[in-house]
């Protein structure tokens, strides 16, 4: 029999937002993550029937794949882990932390070198920051990620307003 994990309290507020958030299964031609559940890929997860994918095994995906990995417990703010993880979800590693490390210059922290690693001074400046700043700092430099990918790819521009609304969000 498997054990079951233990998740942080931390992620399991962060997961319970980001299912809201993520739905159930689509299979839209146009979505670059192909097949998706739960916010699943099948682009990144080629071995999973995604149509039968469990919320069970979502979250620990979820959990092993994403929150552990980037070490989203050692942000301080439950706000700022949460939104850092929705942007991971949505946008892959790299570029969410790209944004984070973007936002942090407009909040100040003018240190951090933007290569889209969540290292040890990533986290150091985040804890640092007040998180009231980097909210919005978060929110605005997401938004123009997203407007720029639509500019970039206007096959996307039907995604536009839902991704405008999870940046603000």
């Amino acid at each position: 029999m498997k054990n079951k994990t233990t998740y942080s309290n931390k992620f399991n507020k962060a997961f319970k937002s980001l299912i809201l958030l993520e739905g159930t299964y689509s299979n839209d031609s146009l979505d670059l993550g192909k097949e998706t559940k739960f916010g699943i890929t099948k682009r990144y997860y080629p071995h999973l029937n995604i149509k039968d994918l469990t919320i069970d095994h979502a979250k620990e995906i979820y959990y092993n794949d994403y929150w552990m990995v980037n070490n989203y417990d050692k942000i301080n703010s439950i706000k700022v882990a949460e939104k850092v993880f929705h942007m991971t979800v949505n946008t892959g590693s790299r570029q969410s932390h790209l944004i984070l490390q973007r936002a942090l210059h407009s909040v100040g922290q003018r240190d951090i070198i933007e290569d889209g690693v969540l290292g040890n001074v990533t986290l150091e400046a985040i804890n640092k920051s007040n998180s009231r700043c980097l909210m919005p700092a978060l929110r605005s430099e997401l938004a123009g990620f997203y407007r720029v990918l639509v500019a970039s790819r206007p096959s996307q521009i039907r995604f536009k307003n839902g991704w405008l609304k999870r940046a603000y969000n």
